[in-house]
């Protein structure tokens, strides 16, 4: 069973003390070289990568229980992959983490339903909420009308892009969305970029619509500033 990483470990810059010093925080002899600093921060985003894994595999397990309602979610099941069983606290802590954003979620857009709304999913991975909404909506007249944003890293998002082309539900209820007229918009973007001083545009997106910003567990693996710049960059 996977465990759950230490988050403190990777609250630092990318050139932060942390991964520069040693363990007394110390300077050490390859403290200028940027090869070693761009591997030690290749194998701790690779970590924070496979966290996506880790959650798609308790939302899976969650649902083959009983748990949770998502007959997207063995999409993400890896060929020959098996749902691998958690322990009952990982399928409540992930209940009532899905089920409450879920309802803030369909609160924005109840609110005002005939105006077009746009929610941001910072770090969305694998996750499964546009898809879920746009089913919930189809077969009758459409509720909402909402533009929505993933962003995630590279490797995530073209390995979720791979997914949506390779899956007939995911590509169905995408096509049936769009045909309604919401909008799905998958971004490689490392969130870090945006903290920059110039940071990338991110395409389509619209700072006049009302926006719902999402982040779920994903802002606490930046350092408290760079989570703050992110934000800022949406306000």
């Amino acid at each position: 069973m996977a465990s759950i990483p230490n988050l403190t470990t990777f609250r630092t810059g990318r050139r932060g003390h942390a991964l520069r010093g040693g363990r007394s925080g110390r300077a050490g002899p390859h403290d200028d070289d940027d090869g070693d600093v761009r591997s030690v921060e290749a194998g701790r985003d690779a970590i924070i990568q496979q966290t996506d894994h880790d959650a798609s595999s308790s939302r899976m397990s969650a649902v083959a229980l009983g748990y949770l309602d998502d007959r997207f979610a063995k999409a993400f099941l890896a060929p020959g992959e098996q749902i691998t069983k958690r322990y009952p606290i990982i399928h409540r802590g992930t209940y009532v983490r899905t089920t409450a954003i879920d309802k803030l979620v369909n609160r924005f857009l109840a609110a005002q339903p005939e105006h077009r709304k746009q929610v941001v999913s910072l770090g969305a991975g694998s996750d499964t909420r546009f898809f879920r909404l746009m089913a919930d909506e189809q077969g009758g007249s459409p509720k909402y009308k909402v533009t929505y944003h993933e962003l995630d890293f590279e490797a995530n998002a073209n390995q979720k892009r791979s997914i949506l082309r390779h899956s007939t539900e995911l590509s169905e209820c995408l096509r049936r969305a769009e045909q309604d007229g919401s909008t799905y918009h998958l971004h490689a973007i490392d969130l870090r970029d945006l903290t920059n001083k110039s940071p990338p545009i991110i395409p389509e997106l619209d700072p006049a619509l009302p926006t719902l910003l999402l982040s779920e567990c994903c802002l606490c693996y930046l350092p408290p500033d760079a989570a703050a710049s992110v934000l800022q960059y949406f306000t």
